[in-house]
Formats: C-alpha cells, structure tokens, sequence
C-alpha cells in the first residue's frame, strides 16, 4: 500500500491568499511548487506567449538563420530529417509547414524504428544527398551523430540540428546546433522538447525574415502536443505553449485538417481537449504508427490538404493504435504471469525476457513496473539481436544503475526514469544478477509515496473550488495536479465496472441532501483485497455483484478535484488516486 505525505513547503500561504486575492488551497499549492513572489504568480496564472524567453539568446540561432537563408533565396532543395515518435513527427510537421510557406524545395525523411533505428544513419544521409539535398535540418535528433554529421559535410551539405536531448562533452561539427543543454548556451530554459524548440526557432526565423507567419496558430498547436506527449516539465515556456495550445485547439478544432480527423476518428472532436485526451488519446495513436508502420504517415496526414487522403489516414492511425493495443495487452499479460510464476518480484529489479514486439516492450515494462512497483526491465528477440527496454522508480536511477555495468549491454541509451538498450544472449544471462547486485535499493524504496497539498473536509469540496483549482492548469510533469485527502468519507453507492477496472463512488455530505461522486481508475483488485479485510466472505461477495446502495462503509481517499461536464451541465466529482480503510 502507499504511504500518503503531506506536502509542506515553509511560506506563509494565509498572507499571500489575502494579498494576492486568491484561495487559501491556490496559494498553498503554488508555495508547494516555489513559485512565492507576486512575478512568479503573475506568470504563472497568466500564461501568456509575451512572457516566454528571449529565443536570441539561443546558441548557434542565428547561424541557422543565414544557413536557411542562402539555402531558401537560392532554391536549395532541404530536407528535414526527424523522428518516430510524437516529438519527432511534431517537430517535423512545425518545420515542414513553416518553412513550405517560404519555399517548395523541401521534403522530410523519418528513419524506420525497426530497421534504421533512431537519429541519423549514413545510408539515410547518402539517399538524401543523392535525392538533390543541400542541407539537412534534425529535429529531436542529431546532438550525438558525430560521424554522420561529418559524413554529410563531406557530401557537401549544410546541417542544423535541432535538438533537445542531453549533450555530452563533444558536439557534432554541424553548420549550427541549436540545444538548449549545450555549455555556452545562454538561452534561460533548457527543458523544452523538441517541438517547442522548432515552434520558437519558425517563429523566430520568420520574424527575422520580417514574414507574417499566417499559420503560426497550426504550429503552436503542434508544439503544445508534443509538450505534453514529451512529458517535459510543464513550467515557464513549456506550460505557456501548453496552455495556449490547448486555448486555441478547444477554439477552432479545425485548425489543422489531418488532426480534426483525427479527432473525428477517436471521437474527441465534440468533446472539451485538455492534456489527458492528448497525452492518452492523440498521442499513443500518432505514436502507432511509428511503432507498427513508418511514422513518416503520421506527418504526411497532418501536412495533407485533401479530405479523403486525411480520412484514410487517419482511419489507418486508428487501426494500427487498436492493433497496438491488442498486442500491448496480450504481451503484458504473458510477461506479468512469467514474473509471478518465477517470482522475479522478489528481485529488486526485475529482468524478464518474453516474446514482445519490440516496439511496445517500453510499454510492457512500464506496466509491469507499475504493478510491483519496481524497476523493470523488459527484453525481447530484435531484428538483430536481443533488445529491451526499462523503466524505473524515483528511488531507482535505471541510467546509472545500467551504466555501472556498461560492459555488459552492446548499446543503451536514457535517463534516470527510462531507457533502452542491446545485448548479447551470453551477457543476457548475467544481467539480472549484475544488475541486483550493484542495486542500493532499500525496503521502503518499493513503497510507492502520494505526496497530498492538504486535507480538506468533504463538505469543502464545491464547485466554486474546483473552478478555482483550475486556474492551475494545465497539468503535467512539473506541475502535477494537485492532490487532496478526506478522511471517513460516507459511502452511500458503489458501481464496480469490472471489465473497464473502474469504480465509481457516491458519498453522503453530512446529514445534507447534497452528495459527491468519486471515481477511480485500476483499483478494483486494491479494492476488493481492503474489503476481503474488513467484512466477512458474504458482505464481500454482494458489493461484486455491481451496484450496492445505502451500505455502512466509510473511506479513505487521496484525490484530485475536477469539473465534470456532460449533457452541458457541470458538477464537480474527485478522481481517486488511492483508496484505504481503517
């Protein structure tokens, strides 16, 4: 079970509530996230595309500038070269419809996962030069492509990069690099992903140019996408792009065609966007295609002005995601009774190996990590040889971990949270042992913490609050929806949904006639173990029948307070994260 704790940032959240005119919760929470001066909240709550940073300060920024220039106002063909993933197809549609506006002598290129693998490969380079191009513009890659750089200057091309992934001592020889994490970079905020990164760098290089940039709304769009599917903390500029992303695809859901049918497809187009239906819907399914296809046809629908070509499209990136989740679901259940059935739980980190598609055995790892709360890795049979990937816990660095047996893994690449990796079946028989061996995990580590704002009485939770909590949005790494705690709620009905995991609660409020739902996501095995606790076989058996009304139970919950909208009428309900009983 996981502990609850709360958090308690030293300030005083009563003063900066009367001075500042705002709710006691609001101001304790942005205490809790250190933003504690009247700028920063100003900032904060007002995000605005005025107040994001100086992008001249950008190294190499306006190198590339010049570079497009001689490449444009002499009819040189470019070629954008990006990536497979939801970044990477962001990141190519942003460059590919703001440059397209300038000039016609330009294409993308979007390396196959399986086959060409990630960033650039020399055989890709050799094609492009050979296809008549004079230079090569990455995004979301490039930053360690020290020979392939070299290998494209001496074909005779220009190169910009445009990355965001950490550097290392060395930067390739490229004609500009513009990443945020190099050493002499000025530029004040070094968390964007690569989509934001290309929406500043067109709006920056269009406005030098001194060019209207008439599509700039479309773009942002994209860059606020990929935001939020990057999972980059959502703080200064990435929560402005964020936010104004989202503002203005709520207001016209048919600012790009590919991704209004899209929408259609996945049937969001008529309901309110916010950063769930991004990063759980529009996301995994433009990331589909990457994994089972060539994501290559994910740009090619969101750069499309035909309806019936976007229609096909789309349908296709429905398809493949539904595809995607079949095999994620199968696998998953394969590799979770292969974990039990060997007791790999019972490692510190847990190393299985199982028949998965490549593609999805992040996902796989993630879930199974998830479920025992544990660092997981997770290896399959590649195109050439055994791939894996991992997924960690905050106490666990994985990266590090990995790195202290580098010896052992052909290739790997990630950070502390994630990362992926080759070997060889003769070191895959000591990767478990190597791995727990040189782990510093402790008992506790494996008890997962909810960090809560406060405790708050049922009776508190209203709709006026929820209307103030939202003034905090949009949420995302670095800027976690704010949790709550109530204890001895009063359960007056319980739906248990068992095929899609779900419970939804009511709650009595007091001895009023007001009531509050609650609803929960994956909990019923949690569930049903606190009632097989607490009640006898009998009691137990009739709430999994379904729907128990009037019943003598009383929870605990940390949640999350959020308006819910349907029929056009709102309400506010909780999003229960955890449930216990006393």
């Amino acid at each position: 079970m996981a502990k609850w704790e709360i958090k308690n940032k030293k300030g005083d959240y009563k003063k900066m509530a009367q001075v500042l005119s705002i709710d006691e919760n609001v101001s304790k929470i942005l205490i809790n996230r250190d933003i504690n001066t009247r700028r920063k909240v100003r900032n904060y709550l007002n995000s605005e595309l005025e107040n994001l940073n100086d992008f001249s300060k950008m190294k190499d920024v306006d190198k590339a500038v010049k570079i497009l220039n001689n490449n444009i106002d002499k009819e040189k063909k470019i070629t954008i070269y990006g990536d497979y993933d939801v970044d990477g197809v962001c990141s190519t549609t942003i460059l590919y419809k703001g440059l397209k506006l300038l000039t016609q002598n330009i294409n993308y290129y979007i390396p196959d996962r399986e086959t060409e693998g990630y960033g650039l490969n020399k055989k890709a380079i050799k094609k492009i030069k050979e296809e008549g191009s004079n230079l090569i513009i990455t995004c979301d890659n490039g930053i360690v492509s020290f020979e392939e750089v070299e290998l494209a200057k001496e074909l005779g091309m220009d190169v910009i990069i445009i990355d965001h992934h950490d550097t290392g001592e060395k930067i390739p020889k490229a004609d500009s690099v513009i990443n945020a994490k190099q050493e002499q970079c000025e530029f004040k905020f070094k968390e964007m992903c690569a989509g934001g990164v290309s929406y500043r760098f067109i709006k920056y290089y269009f406005a030098k140019r001194n060019v209207e940039l008439i599509n700039h709304d479309e773009l942002l769009v994209f860059s606020m996408i990929a935001t939020f599917c990057d999972v980059v903390d959502l703080k200064e500029d990435n929560r402005i792009i964020a936010a104004k992303g989202l503002e203005i695809l709520n207001r016209n859901r048919n600012i790009n065609l590919g991704l209004s049918k899209l929408m259609l497809k996945k049937k969001i187009y008529d309901k309110k966007i916010e950063e769930d239906r991004i990063g759980f819907i529009i996301g995994p399914t433009i990331n589909a295609v990457g994994r089972l296809e060539i994501a290559s046809i994910a740009v090619d629908l969101f750069v499309s002005e035909s309806p019936s070509e976007c229609d096909e499209m789309s349908k296709l990136l429905v398809d493949l995601n539904e595809e995607r989740k079949k095999l994620t679901k199968v696998a998953y259940e394969s590799i979770l009774e292969k974990v039990k059935a060997n007791k790999l739980y019972e490692k510190d980190i847990i190393v299985v190996y199982g028949d998965v598609h490549e593609s999805i055995a992040g996902i796989v790892a993630g879930r199974i990590k998830d479920y025992f709360y544990r660092p997981t890795l997770v290896l399959t049979k590649g195109s050439d040889g055994l791939k894996g990937s991992a997924r960690s816990i905050p106490p666990c660095n994985i990266f590090k971990v990995m790195n202290s047996n580098k010896e052992l893994f052909s290739k790997f690449g990630g950070h502390s949270m994630a990362a992926g990796f080759s070997i060889s079946e003769e070191n895959y028989k000591v990767l478990s042992s190597r791995l727990n061996e040189t782990s510093e995990l402790k008992e506790e580590d494996f008890i997962e913490t909810i960090f809560f704002e406060n405790e708050i009485k049922i009776e508190n939770i209203t709709f006026e609050l929820a209307e103030k909590l939202h003034r905090l949005y949009p949420y995302g790494k670095g800027n976690r929806e704010p949790l709550f705690i109530s204890k001895q709620m009063m359960v007056n009905e319980i739906k248990i949904i068992e095929d899609k995991n779900t419970i939804i609660f009511t709650f009595n409020i007091g001895n009023t006639f007001r009531k509050i739902k609650g609803i929960t996501f994956g909990k019923v095995e949690l569930f049903y173990n606190l009632l097989d606790r607490k009640y006898d076989e009998i009691e137990v058996s009739k709430i999994k029948k379904g729907i128990l009304r009037n019943i003598d139970l009383k929870i605990n919950t940390v949640y999350s307070i959020a308006i819910n909208e349907y029929n056009g009428n709102k309400s506010v309900q909780i999003l229960i994260k955890d449930i216990k009983i006393d």
